[in-house]
């Protein structure tokens, strides 16, 4: 029985271990602090674009400046959206954590008892 029960402990403070790496990549970068920085800089990005959008209409070479500017906005959107993945896989892997110390622990105190 104590085997059983230093092996849990071992278990539980590896478990601990890993949810303090990830609380400590969350409290130095806040989720939902990033997650409207990211949604100010695509609400710039698109009036920006849409201005640079307007100014090619009065461009002799519409279709070119057109197609520059389309390019600098999915360039634009394709990082944010990298960035919002990376938030929901940090958010993701948190909240695993956090579930897999629950279980041991409640495991660990009904195989105590």
């Amino acid at each position: 029985m104590s085997r059983l029960l230093v092996l849990m402990l071992l278990i539980l403070s590896s478990a601990l271990s890993a949810a303090q790496d990830v609380n400590i990549a969350a409290k130095s970068l806040d989720i939902s602090v990033e997650r409207a920085r990211i949604q100010s800089e695509r609400d710039v990005g698109e009036s920006r674009f849409g201005e640079q959008t307007a100014a090619c209409y009065a461009k002799f070479a519409v279709t070119d400046c057109l197609q520059e500017v389309r390019l600098r906005r999915r360039q634009l959107n394709d990082e944010l959206r990298r960035q919002t993945v990376v938030l929901n896989d940090m958010e993701r892997r948190k909240k695993t954590l956090l579930k897999m110390e629950q279980t041991e622990l409640k495991s660990s105190f009904q195989k105590a008892e």
